[in-house]
């Protein structure tokens, strides 16, 4: 059953990835990636406590069929994707949607970043 196992959703922007490894709908680990980065299967091999439970594979922003991403993992598609992905994929999106356009990671401030995440709500 696709809940009892890991789920690694992620989305990829123009300068940044977004990478979270979920269970049970509950985040475990938030991995964010400036790009390019040369091999990001190996980095998120290297930096994901989870990295080998993962079970499937969840892209946020592409159409989910064979990832070059990330060879060997399930993805998740059809019907699954649509009730998955409205679960796993907001807060990813909304993440990736405020760095890519506005850098925010160097920008600690609180209103900058309210203002621009209700743009980015999708």
């Amino acid at each position: 059953m696709k809940e009892e196992s890991r789920i690694l959703a992620y989305a990829l922007g123009n300068y940044y990835g977004v990478f979270a490894t979920y269970r049970r709908n509950f985040i475990e680990e938030f991995l964010i990636l400036r790009l390019p980065v040369l091999n990001e299967y190996r980095f998120l091999e290297k930096n994901l406590r989870t990295f080998n439970e993962i079970t499937y594979v969840l892209p946020c922003n592409s159409s989910g069929y064979v990832p070059s991403l990330f060879p060997g993992f399930k993805v998740i598609n059809g019907g699954d994707r649509l009730v998955y992905g409205g679960i796993y994929c907001k807060i990813i999106k909304t993440v990736l949607c405020m760095l890519d356009k506005r850098g925010l990671i160097n920008q600690p401030s609180t209103e900058h970043v309210i203002e621009l995440g209700e743009k980015c709500l999708l």
